[in-house]
Parts: C-alpha cells; sequence; structure tokens
C-alpha cells in the first residue's frame, strides 16, 4: 500500500464537512484525508477517509453514521473509501506521517469516573 499528501486533494469545503462530519462523531478518535494506493485492490491512487475508531465503541454503528454523514456531503457520482483503523495499528502509524489529519476528538473521561 502507498500512502502520501494527495497531488491534487479535493475541494476545501468538501474536506472541511469531512472534518466536522468526524469531530462530531464522538467515537472516532482521529480521522485522516491521505491518497492511498492499494495495489491489487484499488484501480488508481485516491483520497482515502482513515478513521480512528475507539475500540470500545460499535464499530459497525459508527460506520452507519459516517456513511449517513457522507450522503449529505458528497455529490451523487462522487465515490470515496472509508478505511476504519484502531489506536495503536500499524497504518494509523503510517498514515499520521504522511500528515493529512482533519480532525482529532479527546478521549477525556468524565470527571466522575474512576477507571
Amino acid at each position: 500500500m502507498l500512502l502520501g499528501a494527495p497531488s491534487q486533494p479535493m475541494p476545501r469545503e468538501r474536506s472541511e464537512a469531512l472534518a466536522q462530519l468526524a469531530s462530531s462523531t464522538a467515537e472516532i478518535l482521529e480521522a485522516h484525508l491521505p491518497q492511498m494506493f492499494a495495489i491489487g485492490v484499488m484501480q488508481e491512487p485516491a483520497q482515502v477517509l482513515v478513521v480512528c475508531i475507539d475500540p470500545s465503541a460499535d464499530q459497525e454503528h459508527v460506520l452507519t453514521a459516517i456513511g449517513q454523514g457522507l450522503s449529505k456531503i458528497l455529490p451523487p457520482d462522487f465515490h470515496l473509501d472509508v478505511w476504519p483503523v484502531l489506536p495503536g495499528s500499524d497504518m494509523l502509524a503510517d498514515v499520521r506521517g504522511v500528515g493529512c489529519m482533519i480532525a482529532q476528538n479527546s478521549r477525556k473521561r468524565p470527571w466522575w469516573k474512576l477507571w
């Protein structure tokens, strides 16, 4: 898999809307928009929304919410892959290295939780 900063990034308004979507989803710890090319999986390089999901969250629920949000942001003929990753994964470390973070949510516990 090849990762890098996009040579032709999507329009700023669209990436800002994606950042807002990720920021408004509490279970998403961080989101990135790198350009990616997975040999044998993708036909050509494309920007991908990489979301780091809280391991205690229901991943299917989070991805469904993201899908619903994307349908309001993206034009009908536009496709954007969403790649979920967990904190600590090697892929997340590689994605962070590209420098295309668009959102980061705090993982602070409520003051009343002791564990």
